[in-house]
């Protein structure tokens, strides 16, 4: 018994840790469109339906629920790797304790 399923769990979860961060740190740096002089405002992306100008959401934006999943999932799977390594370090006590 070793930890090699443990070990490669946690580093299957921090790089799927790491993509998520990634995606979300793009998607926070991204501006919104700005109102080019001459433009209306459904050119430029905006919505004015409503009287006032909203923003309008871009691609990356969709992403964003699917990546804060995807970032508590790695993070579940972090925990439950540790548990996986915390039991095999105390199995192997037990084993080295007793002979």
């Amino acid at each position: 018994m070793d930890m090699t399923i443990g070990r490669n769990g946690l580093a299957a979860a921090s790089r799927q840790m790491d993509a998520a961060a990634f995606e979300i740190a793009r998607a926070s740096t991204q501006r919104p469109a700005q109102v080019a002089s001459g433009l209306s405002p459904g050119a430029a992306g905006l919505d004015s339906g409503s009287g006032s100008l909203t923003l309008m959401a871009t691609p990356t934006d969709a992403d964003l629920p699917r990546t804060m999943v995807n970032l508590m999932v790695a993070s579940n799977a972090v925990l439950a790797n540790l548990q996986t390594v915390k039991r095999t370090d105390e199995v192997l006590q037990s084993l080295f304790a007793n002979r």
